[in-house]
């Protein structure tokens, strides 16, 4: 009885443990892709529409980073898929920003 009541915990605990550690990779990707997008559109002609869109990946993996460490205080899963989402979020408007900046 002990050995169930273990792995219906374990099995609880399990999926917040994963949601955990994706986020963190979803920030890290998120800033690799800010970072090639500001490369990219380091142009001093740079259209206000890229600046935005880096402005507001910028904003989310704030967001996202702040999101991570609640869901790590408080244990939340949906925080950390909260935060999962915007730095994914994040990442594709940086990848939007990069392939404007290309076609300037």
């Amino acid at each position: 009885m002990r050995l169930i009541g273990t792995l219906i915990v374990l099995s609880l605990l399990i999926p917040s443990l994963a949601l955990g550690f994706e986020c963190v990779a979803r920030v890290k990707d998120a800033n690799q892709a800010i970072a090639a997008a500001e490369k990219m559109s380091s142009k001093p002609a740079i259209a206000d529409e890229v600046k935005a869109k880096l402005d507001e990946a910028r904003k989310l993996v704030v967001e996202a980073e702040k999101d991570h460490a609640d869901g790590a205080k408080q244990k939340s899963a949906r925080l950390h898929a909260a935060s999962a989402r915007k730095a994914k979020i994040a990442k594709a408007l940086a990848e939007e920003a990069a392939e404007l900046a290309k076609r300037m």
